[in-house]
């Protein structure tokens, strides 16, 4: 695994339910919507075990034993298309991000133009679940 993961958010599954007024002013929020205007942060982080190939638990905020430190670590997307990190050793990046493949994966480019990309399994207004690198990262906002 990466020293620095770089990640993305990206795609929502998940949209707000409707109330049972009514009225029809209610709209469910978008996946950009979702996706921006906060701060997401590094909840838990999963990854294979390079010795027996099944899961493992890398990382779990306020948890003990951690094999990595990802409390460092966060990501914030802006309209239309920016995105400003802070990797896992403190250091920030930033560049454009994209949704592709029906908004289920997110493209990132950086400024040096290194593109990442990460699979969205959840996307909702309070959490944010990818996979990238064969890592799976679960994201709760600030």
């Amino acid at each position: 695994m990466k020293k620095s993961i770089k990640f993305f958010a990206i795609l929502a599954l998940g949209t707000w339910a409707a109330s049972c007024s009514s009225s029809s002013d209610a709209t469910p929020a978008s996946k950009t919507d979702m996706l921006t205007g906060k701060t997401w942060i590094i909840d838990e982080v999963a990854g294979p075990n390079p010795l027996t190939g099944s899961t493992i638990v890398l990382y779990k905020r306020g948890g003990t034993g951690n094999v990595m430190d990802f409390s460092k670590a966060s990501i914030s997307f802006s309209k239309p298309d920016k995105y400003t990190s802070v990797e896992i050793d403190g250091s920030t990046e930033s560049g454009t991000w994209k949704f592709t493949n029906g908004e289920t994966v997110i493209e990132s480019t950086n400024t040096k133009g290194e593109k990442t990309t990460a699979t969205i399994s959840k996307l909702t207004s309070s959490n944010l679940d990818v996979t990238q690198d064969g890592a799976v990262l679960k994201m709760i906002p600030r």
